[in-house]
């Protein structure tokens, strides 16, 4: 995600900016470990121009469960982008699934095979960009 930003961050005349949803570092269940609180190592990435801290430490494979950041991040997009990952990334694309967000998935290798007949399927960023702009009406 730091190189995605860095690139949106690089773009003249862009529009919008780069938000960061934060995981915690652990669970902070009392006061006085909420003290402690801190978001883990590499958070947020230097090209983060907003950030949103949570209390939400499960990321990666667990990028689904209750207490996972990524329910706020489908929850929180218009459409959803997804581009080659791992298991934090699929656990995006199935939380967009769940929550019916519109979703591109751009997978040139066929990273992400398995859910073809769930949603649009693209082999390059600009095709997805080119679906993003039907969506939106401004082919």
């Amino acid at each position: 995600m730091a190189e995605t930003a860095r690139a949106f961050t690089s773009t003249s005349r862009r529009s919008g900016k780069v938000v960061g949803i934060l995981p915690a570092m652990d669970m902070y269940n009392s006061p006085e470990e909420r003290k402690e609180y801190r978001a883990p190592t590499g958070y947020p990435n230097p090209y983060t121009e907003i950030v949103i801290r949570t209390h939400l430490p499960y990321v990666g494979e667990r990028g689904n469960v209750f207490a996972s950041r990524n329910h706020i991040i489908v929850l929180s997009a218009d459409f959803i982008f997804a581009l080659p990952g791992s298991y934090g990334t699929q656990s995006e694309i199935e939380l967009a699934l769940e929550y019916g967000k519109p979703l591109v998935i751009v997978s040139p290798e066929g990273e992400w095979e398995e859910f073809s007949t769930r949603t649009v399927m693209v082999n390059s960023i600009k095709e997805a960009v080119n679906q993003f702009r039907k969506w939106l009406g401004n082919t």
